[in-house]
């Protein structure tokens, strides 16, 4: 058993993460605490983080490889990118909802079809990564011709 110093609670050691450098080989404080502190610290520094990344895009030596991971992803996969294209020329307004689960959520666009490019349905990012997964199970895999 040990007490955690940030919330006075005696726990038993599993409850602490492991710390080579402690006297008893485990962190003064809980796993819990450990984590609410973790998740504080990150909503606190994401604006610096986000900005620090933002910067760090527009070096010239990541605009270059950005580039050429686009064209690369773009030849490979030339339906996608003709409805990506076509639905960035044709931009409509999103509605307020997600088409899947109904919840008023940051919208994306998805492709049920990508040989039906103009078919955007708009869905929240959980219902998008669960479509994209279902698209993917069903559909053929492209195969090299050569």
């Amino acid at each position: 058993m040990k007490t955690c110093f940030k919330c006075g609670r005696e726990k038993p050691l599993s409850a602490f993460y492991r710390h080579s450098l402690m006297a008893d080989g485990h962190l003064g404080k809980c796993k819990d605490c450990t984590r609410a502190d973790v998740a504080r610290r990150r909503v606190e520094k994401l604006t610096d983080i986000q900005a620090y990344d933002r910067e760090r895009a527009k070096l010239p030596h990541r605009r270059a490889r950005s580039t050429i991971l686009t064209r690369e992803w773009r030849s490979k996969h030339p339906g996608r990118a003709a409805a990506h294209s076509k639905a960035e020329r044709h931009h409509r307004k999103a509605p307020s909802c997600c088409q899947m689960c109904g919840l008023p959520k940051r919208l994306e666009r998805h492709h049920p079809d990508y040989a039906l490019p103009s078919l955007i349905v708009w869905l929240c990012k959980p219902c998008h990564v669960m479509a994209d997964a279902t698209r993917r199970a069903t559909e053929v895999p492209e195969r090299d011709l050569f």
